[in-house]
């Protein structure tokens, strides 16, 4: 018979185990209360994913929690421009030489000075993202999502909007987001004069960026040098002094020598980043093809190197995180052809505009088919047994 596992008094959550995966499939399909949505059914992570004590939260507990986390996510999705915006003030090459004279003559007698005062904007800007992934992981704990798995896959999709918004489009059109944000809603076709007007001139800025993230900070990965960081930062806040304490995580810290499993929400959207600006940029500025092909040359060794020696398999998610890094590479495409889009418009390039609209509309046919054949409830892979998936 079915072993219930309850998550204790006052739990709204319980897992059922089935002898066969068949059973399991079709538990998953039918209803279990006369009241819609009284009860709801999904497919429960490994035992090692789960986060027990989400369990212990009732319904109405995490959906309050939920209503609070996008509450908050959507006030720093509005505020985080600001910093965002002020470095483009203050730590752009032309900023740092209309302030500081100095800079300037020196930047005019050396190429390698301009070249180090282009870079200084992109590397304070990658640390100011990389503060983002944390505090996302530890507002999805709090809010009760019940796998670790599911709390990065939230969290992937949280910080790619903010990557988006906050670096891509808010440091192309310097500052001015509000006033822009006003012209859209007003009339949405503003944002293909905002794509196409403010884009093509970030090139070389986002070349930066891109070189930076591949020479600099895929080798503080290889090295791990968060890692030491946060290993000493765990040490001084909460010395350890037993053998249990230096093992076990602490806020999210471990120690050097315990990596644990690969943070997927926060280096997925950052790779995600770069596939957006790439493509973006593939048509106006093909220049920008070296610096991705050198990222993704240097992170395929990086990333692979990680993989088979350092980090810890802490548990399977099934492949769960692919759809939606899929979705977000159509949505880069999406972004990349509306560019294109603005730049006919502002030449007066009508019969291009026509054409790439009508690639758009292909490239939504295509996501929208895709969607319904593997992900949408009416698909055949939705309800099929995975005993006879496993033998097809």
């Amino acid at each position: 018979s079915p072993h219930l596992y309850s998550g204790g008094a006052g739990s709204a959550c319980a897992v059922v185990t089935f002898r066969t995966f068949s059973v399991a499939t079709v538990a998953t399909q039918v209803f279990h209360a006369a009241k819609p949505g009284g009860m709801e059914v999904d497919g429960a992570p490994e035992p090692r994913d789960v986060q027990w004590d989400a369990l212990m939260l009732s319904h109405r507990a995490r959906t309050t929690r939920k209503v609070i986390v996008d509450a908050l996510s959507a006030t720093l999705l509005g505020f985080y421009i600001v910093p965002v915006t002020a470095l483009n003030f203050i730590l752009s090459e032309q900023a740092l030489k209309a302030r500081f004279p100095a800079l300037r003559e020196a930047a005019e007698d050396s190429q390698l000075m301009s070249a180090l005062l282009q870079v200084v904007q992109p590397c304070v800007l990658i640390a100011l993202m990389n503060l983002l992934p944390p505090l996302f992981m530890a507002l999805g704990f709090w809010e009760g999502i019940p796998a670790h798995s599911w709390n990065a896959r939230r969290q992937l999709s949280r910080y790619f909007l903010f990557l988006f918004l906050n670096v891509f489009l808010v440091t192309a059109i310097a500052g001015s987001a509000l006033t822009v944000a006003a012209k859209v809603i007003a009339s949405p076709k503003h944002i293909f004069d905002l794509l196409g007007s403010s884009l093509p001139k970030m090139c070389g800025f986002f070349s930066c960026y891109i070189i930076i993230k591949a020479l600099a900070g895929l080798p503080m990965e290889l090295a791990r040098i968060v890692a030491l960081m946060v290993h000493a930062t765990k040490r001084l806040a909460r010395p350890s002094g037993t053998p249990r304490d230096r093992e076990g995580d602490w806020i999210g810290m471990r120690d050097f020598h315990n990596p644990g499993w690969f943070a997927y929400a926060r280096y997925a959207p950052q790779d995600l980043l770069v596939v957006l600006i790439v493509m973006s940029y593939a048509c106006m500025a093909p220049l920008i093809l070296l610096p991705g092909m050198l990222f993704f040359g240097v992170a395929s060794v990086v990333y692979r190197h990680q993989f088979l020696f350092v980090y810890i398999e802490d548990h399977e998610s099934g492949g769960l995180f692919w759809p939606k890094i899929y979705r977000r590479i159509i949505f880069s495409l999406f972004v990349a052809q509306a560019t294109m889009v603005g730049m006919f418009v502002l030449k007066s390039a009508y019969m291009q505009v026509y054409s790439t609209l009508l690639l758009m509309a292909l490239t939504y046919l295509y996501k929208a088919h895709m969607r319904s054949k593997y992900l949408s409830s009416s698909s055949a892979t939705h309800h099929l047994p995975l005993e006879l998936a496993t033998s097809l």
